[in-house]
């Protein structure tokens, strides 16, 4: 009796140990908050208050939405806010934590359970709160319940178990194509299973339960056919593969030894601990493939080397990402916080053997170095407040910004403050249409971040470079914000939708084969005026002497309707150009309104060639 109530207090105290660290995790930390997190509370809310019920996230196609209407609920019970948010994703965090443990004890013994338990207690932050705050709480929860399933199909081979796999595999695919990690691991292990059988001879059967295995996977997968039906396209969540043998090897090897240390590493400013977290790995890794080699002598095929194969297969699809160094890709896997705890628990046992004295105080030291590392890691509150109050204040409550702060914001604000990307993704088109048709935009850059730094001053060297435009700038902290923005006519002021230069360099390469254009001589940009024709001017001088014998393009000014590609006008700057007269005025009439964006590129190759002036009127 005593033994037992001493066992079930352990047990009692990890498991509070375990919610401590999760509301630090997650109620306490919160630089992971980005708009990504923005899109899925703003989802949420607009579901809530019956507004939208999208199938998938806003501007993808391959996203399932039901962590948004999951969000809504909580939205309804504790109001729309940061603090709901954060209570749904500790909810489903501690939910994940119960069900792991649970599906240890189902598939394995108490021990290997009591092991999971306390590997789960304190687990790599990163994977608390990438799945927390990315949204991927359906993603994970479906990976625990098809894994469950399969290593329940694995140890009985019933045939109930065996099509449940098929319904959770396609809402699981619905939820997110990355689930075609647990696809490919039902794959591979239906075909070990098929090949140690002693039915390997009828392949009838097989092929009749392939067949039947697709119909119910069509069936779990409905959900995801409707956003198809809706004209979405789908997106390869894999990236594209490389075939060469050299090139997967070195990311194989990249993955098994740098890259899962890594981005399971609490604070990558401590290089000893990725020391000891790919030590770790290796130990893992060793105890995976002794774990294969067992089975493929013994072909007895069990839920421990059905996670085993999982952990295999995950590294080797993995492998295939294209840009596999880049820490972005570290959603890819996530699900490694179901097979960590199982793997982990199975690798103890296998090196420390029966001491269990030995074994907690590896774990001791793991939790507490763990423990230690993440607790060093705390923001309450995500930053942008005192923008959004600044905002407010100025009355500038649409406009653009960075893809990574507009809709959290937008969220942050409640929606009193209307910000879409002004590059990447613009994942909620109502709001640009909304900022469009607003009476006056701005233009938010955060001069901190190089990218935006280097982009703002692009902004502003392109906004003076036309003379009939002005302008309102504005400073706050690292902020840096554009408003009021206008073309004048005469007496005339007719408000700029929409400004954006084109800082890609896909429009340079067809004008210049042979290298990109000076920056500071060239200029490229989108523009939306309300609806009337304009008149687009250009002053360009030639500096240099003229040279009769020479006829070659030496610049290009173009101009195009953004919407459809359709050329407006072209016109090359060529060397006789400028015979007569060292100054060429080009014009171009263009029809404009709100939603027809007019891109203009000026494109100058020579070093004597210089835009003297640019007119729109």
């Amino acid at each position: 009796m005593k033994k037992t109530l001493l066992q079930y207090s352990v047990i009692f105290i990890i498991f509070v140990i375990g919610i401590i660290y999760r509301v630090h995790s997650i109620m306490g930390t919160a630089d992971y908050f980005t708009s990504d997190t923005g899109v899925l509370c703003l989802m949420a809310k607009h579901i809530r208050l019956g507004l939208e019920f999208p199938v998938f996230w806003y501007g993808h196609s391959y996203l399932g939405a039901l962590p948004a209407y999951f969000l809504s609920v909580f939205f309804w019970i504790f109001g729309t806010g940061l603090f709901a948010f954060k209570i749904y994703a500790l909810f489903f965090s501690v939910l994940s934590f119960i069900l792991i443990v649970l599906m240890a004890r189902s598939l394995f013994d108490k021990r290997v359970a009591l092991l999971c338990l306390a590997f789960l207690a304190i687990p790599p932050h990163s994977l608390i709160v990438t799945i927390a705050y990315g949204g991927y709480q359906a993603y994970i929860l479906l990976g625990i319940v098809f894994l469950w399933i399969l290593g329940n199909y694995v140890r009985t081979e019933k045939r109930l178990f065996f099509f449940l796999t098929a319904v959770v595999a396609g809402f699981g695919w619905y939820s997110h194509p990355m689930f075609i990690y647990f696809i490919l691991l039902f794959i591979v292990t239906y075909s070990i299973r098929y090949v140690i059988s002693k039915e390997s001879t009828f392949m009838i059967f097989h092929i009749e339960k392939i067949f039947a295995w697709c119909i119910f996977f069509l069936v779990g997968a409905i959900p995801y056919f409707i956003g198809l039906s809706r004209n979405f396209h789908y997106y390869n969540p894999l990236g594209n593969s490389d075939s060469n043998i050299f090139a997967l090897l070195k990311s194989f090897v990249w993955a098994v030894l740098f890259k899962i240390p890594h981005i399971l590493s609490f604070d990558r400013g401590y290089p000893a601990f990725s020391v000891i977290n790919s030590i770790f790995y290796i130990f893992l890794f060793i105890l995976v493939i002794s774990e294969i080699v067992q089975f493929l002598k013994s072909k007895a095929f069990a839920p421990k080397h059905l996670f085993s194969l999982f952990f295999i297969t995950t590294i080797i699809t993995f492998s295939y990402e294209q840009n596999y160094e880049d820490l972005g890709t570290s959603r890819h896997l996530m699900h490694l916080i179901i097979l960590l705890p199982i793997l982990s628990s199975l690798l103890l046992q296998k090196f420390v053997g029966n001491s269990k004295v030995l074994m907690a105080g590896i774990i001791l030291v793991l939790s507490l170095i763990q423990l230690c590392l993440t607790l060093s890691i705390t923001k309450t509150e995500p930053n942008g407040y005192d923008l959004i109050d600044t905002l407010r204040k100025k009355d500038l409550t649409k406009g653009f910004a960075d893809f990574w702060v507009a809709y959290k914001l937008t969220f942050l604000a409640d929606e009193s403050v209307i910000l879409s990307p002004l590059w990447g993704a613009d994942r909620y088109e109502p709001y640009t249409y909304s900022i469009i048709n607003s009476a006056q935009g701005c233009y938010i850059f955060d001069l901190s971040e190089s990218i935006q730094s280097a982009r703002c001053e692009e902004f502003e060297r392109t906004l003076s470079a036309v003379k009939t435009l002005s302008f309102t700038h504005n400073e706050y902290e690292s902020y840096q914000i554009f408003s009021g923005l206008h073309i004048t006519d005469g007496n005339a002021n007719y408000p700029v939708k929409y400004f954006n230069p084109v800082y890609e360099d896909e429009y340079w390469e067809p004008l210049n084969p042979e290298g990109k254009p000076n920056k500071n001589k060239n200029y490229s940009f989108t523009i939306a005026l309300p609806k009337g024709v304009y008149n687009f001017e250009f002053r360009v001088k030639y500096n240099g002497e003229y040279q009769n014998d020479v006829y070659c393009e030496d610049g290009a000014i173009t101009v195009f309707n953004q919407i459809n590609n359709s050329l407006i006008g072209r016109v090359q700057c060529k060397m006789d150009s400028f015979a007569d007269s060292p100054v060429q005025i080009y014009r171009f009439k263009a029809y404009c309104n709100p939603l027809k964006y007019v891109c203009v590129l000026v494109s100058f190759f020579d070093a004597n060639l210089e835009l003297e002036s640019m007119l729109i009127y």
